[in-house]
């Protein structure tokens, strides 16, 4: 199990985890690839510190003694890990990036500066707070391709983005451009040639 976890250490995998997990419940965009580097050098710094501190503490390892090591089995201390692990993955640092966004984006009000988001806007739009997004994808002629609403979309590490849309029982393209139960915004992509209507609607 030591030998496994070590492993995984190395290879980066554990590290990647934390950060794969923020991506999945919206609070950072894979394609931001400016932050991405540190993100995930902090977050493998973070297991691996996690795992030699739950490793020495459950263990009762004498640090000045390390052959100690050997004579261990270490089960103890990888339950521990892997406890504290998908504690500070699903609880701690959700929390800890939120904290750190409102601290930054005070400070930049304070500076009368705009706020900044670790999402980029295709992704924000796209999420809107976990409401319902409905879309309609055109051609650059205005000719409609698919709409209907918006349930999942997977855009990670690839030029194309894979939209699966859920046909209504109303035309998507016939709602009003401003009306108070949804807030309309586009977005072109020239790459594809295409253009995306989004209808986001607001809180009930």
């Amino acid at each position: 199990m030591t030998q496994f976890l070590g492993a995984l250490l190395l290879t980066g995998v554990l590290g990647y985890i934390p950060y794969k997990y923020l991506t999945m419940i919206g609070l950072v965009s894979e394609k931001n690839k400016i932050i991405n580097t540190p993100v995930l050098l902090i977050f493998s710094i973070e297991t691996c510190l996690i795992w030699f501190y739950t490793f020495i503490i459950f263990n009762n390892v004498d640090l000045k003694n390390l052959s100690l090591l050997q004579l261990l089995t270490g089960l103890k201390a990888n339950i521990w890990f892997l406890i504290i692990f998908v504690l500070t993955v699903l609880v701690f640092n959700p929390l800890i990036v939120k904290f750190i966004i409102w601290l930054i984006n005070e400070t930049r009000k304070f500076m009368n500066l705009d706020c900044i988001s670790l999402l980029d806007k295709r992704d924000k739009l796209f999420n809107n707070n976990g409401k319902p997004v409905f879309i309609v994808i055109k051609d650059f002629e205005n000719r409609i391709i698919e709409e209907g609403e918006l349930k999942t979309y997977n855009s990670a590490g690839s030029d194309f983005d894979l939209l699966e849309v859920e046909r209504q029982d109303f035309k998507v393209s016939d709602l009003p451009s401003n009306d108070e139960l949804y807030i309309k915004h586009t977005l072109v992509d020239l790459k594809q040639q295409i253009k995306l209507d989004l209808y986001l609607m607001n809180e009930y």
